[in-house]
């Protein structure tokens, strides 16, 4: 993967870097829409921040024409399962905790509690 351009913003914080800064842009670029937000209240909020300060919000994979009524709607479509995605996967997290030992209990294995020298 080739290193960002110089000026781009990366990282888990870029979003509040960016938005803070909005009125020097032109277009914010963002890999998938389910990395830009995670939750639809984000994604929503990022699309009226940019609404507002005339930015263009560009998807580098999906071909969505976010200018457009059905375009945006696709997004907010795309932003409701992203957060489902990460709904789902922070359940299977704290459930899964739990099923893994159990299973490794069923197997007959036993937890090491020190070490042999």
């Amino acid at each position: 993967m080739s290193p960002a351009p110089p000026g781009a913003w990366t990282g888990p914080d870029y979003s509040a870097s960016v938005l803070t800064r909005l009125a020097e842009l032109d277009v914010i670029v963002f890999f998938k829409i389910d990395r830009l937000a995670r939750s639809t209240v984000d994604f929503a909020e990022i699309m009226r921040l940019t609404e507002r300060q005339s930015v263009a919000l560009a998807s580098a994979t999906e071909p969505l024409d976010l200018t457009s009524s059905m375009g945006r709607a696709m997004a907010k479509v795309i932003a409701v399962f992203a957060e489902l995605e990460s709904e789902l996967a922070e359940r299977g997290r704290l459930r899964g905790g739990g099923t893994r030992a159990a299973r490794r209990k069923e197997a007959g294995h036993v937890a090491v509690v020190g070490a042999l020298r």
